[in-house]
């Protein structure tokens, strides 16, 4: 959570979303798939490093990512 909030203050929250918000989208997706919220705020904190994907784009980017770990069977 404190790497979560560190990218979201240094960018400024570019993607569109508070910490509060991403925790719960990371939640719904941790219910719907095999990830625990861990992986997933860590997966966020990812692609929140790139500014560029924001919105529904960041939404679809984090299924995207969730998605390929799961074909590749990692986290």
């Amino acid at each position: 959570q404190a790497q979560l909030a560190a990218v979201l203050k240094s960018t400024g929250e570019a993607a569109g979303f508070n910490r509060e918000q991403l925790n719960e989208m990371g939640q719904a997706l941790a219910d719907a798939t095999t990830f625990d919220a861990g992986s997933i705020t860590r997966a966020q904190t990812a692609l929140l490093a790139f500014s560029g994907i924001v919105g529904d784009d960041f939404v679809k980017a984090q299924q995207a990512a969730a998605d390929m770990a799961a074909r590749m069977g990692t986290d």
